[in-house]
This record gives structure tokens, C-alpha cells and sequence, in this order.
């Protein structure tokens, strides 16, 4: 194998590394402004479009979670009642992203406007359009 050759492919094997472990993590360190507004992991795989019509399909599909405060008193409590402080946005964060996780191991998923999302995914989107 020629030395240029060599070079060239082992660049592209260490981007090929690289890149998905650093995206990995820039995103588990990224807070976000309003993470009650902004579901994390749908977010990378939807636009602001996206997430406002999921929101909207699923405020027509639940009327009774339709209004703001409801929606957000919904999303700072789980199953159990236990409440979370709102104040702290990374705490929130991390938060909304364990509620998430729970619900897909769980099979808490509803299906939303053709996607397939958690129940705190879908209030988030909810909330979202709302603003």
C-alpha cells in the first residue's frame, strides 16, 4: 500500500471514530434554554416545523392537556407524584431526559403525527406550540 494512500484512509477511519463520539457528547453536556419547550432527542431529528405540528396533533388528540400551566405541572412530575424544581435548567434537563428514557424502556410511546415519542416528548411539543 502506498504511503498516501495509508494516510488518507487512516484519516478517515479516525473521523469516522471521532465524530460520532464527540457529538455524543457535546449533546449530553448541552443545556438547553427552555428544556421544558424542547425535547432533546426528538429534537435532532426534527425542525421547529416538526415539533410545533407534533404538538398540535397531540393537543388536538388530548384536549384535557391543552393548556400551559397543565402541561407544565404534568411535566415536572412522574408517575409517582415526585415533583422536580423547576429553577435549575440543567437538573430539569436531565430530568426530562430520564422521564423520556423511562418511558421508551417502559413502552410508554404514543404515536403523534406519524412519529413515535414519549409521552413527555409529546406535553414538550405540546408546550412548544403553545408559545
Amino acid at each position: 500500500m502506498k504511503r498516501k494512500k495509508f494516510l488518507i484512509i487512516s484519516a478517515v477511519a479516525v473521523a469516522a471514530i471521532s465524530v460520532p463520539v464527540a457529538i455524543k457528547f457535546s449533546h449530553r453536556r448541552k443545556v438547553r434554554d427552555k428544556p421544558l419547550e424542547q425535547p432533546r432527542i426528538l429534537g435532532n431529528f426534527c425542525n421547529e416545523k416538526d415539533i410545533r405540528d407534533i404538538g398540535l396533533a397531540y393537543r388536538k388528540d388530548n384536549p384535557n392537556e391543552s393548556q400551559k400551566q397543565q402541561l407544565v405541572d404534568l411535566l415536572l412530575q412522574n408517575d409517582g407524584g415526585k415533583k422536580i424544581d423547576s429553577s435549575d435548567r440543567s437538573e430539569l434537563s436531565d430530568w426530562l431526559d430520564e422521564m423520556t428514557s423511562q418511558e421508551f424502556k417502559r413502552d410508554k410511546t404514543i404515536v403523534v403525527a406519524g412519529w413515535v415519542i414519549s409521552v413527555t416528548e409529546a406535553r414538550q411539543c405540546a408546550l412548544y406550540s403553545l408559545s
